[in-house]
């Protein structure tokens, strides 16, 4: 179910409607969330969660709410730290999105080393 909401965001994200785009992939983490807490070291649905907080936070960044975005990006990187999923292979590609995409929200926030506040 997560994965419709994602989807159904992506075709509203690439259309230009942000708000629609960040409702589908809330609920999508909802869903995804329910997976996740159902068996918390399942890598497919930390995956999914991780996906959704993405998700989410390229939406606040492209709204230009870095600081947003850098949180919700550390919520999906500290869900992935957290379990037992982290140790795969899927576990460990999804850290490294998750801690890159908030390395862009770091950036675009101008700290700490400066950088540009907008995209």
């Amino acid at each position: 179910m997560s994965q419709c909401y994602y989807k159904a965001g992506d075709l509203e994200a690439r259309a230009g409607r942000p708000a629609p785009a960040l409702e589908n992939y809330q609920k999508g983490l909802a869903a995804a969330g329910s997976l996740y807490a159902a068996n918390p070291n399942s890598a497919d649905g930390v995956r999914l969660v991780s996906a959704g907080y993405n998700r989410i936070g390229d939406v606040q960044l492209r709204r230009g709410d870095a600081a947003e975005a850098l949180a919700t990006y550390r919520k999906g990187a500290d869900t992935i730290r957290n379990s037992q999923a982290a140790a795969t292979e899927s576990g460990a590609r999804s850290l490294s999105v998750a801690n890159f995409r908030a390395g862009d929200a770091l950036y675009y926030k101008g700290g700490p080393h400066g950088g540009p506040r907008h995209l």
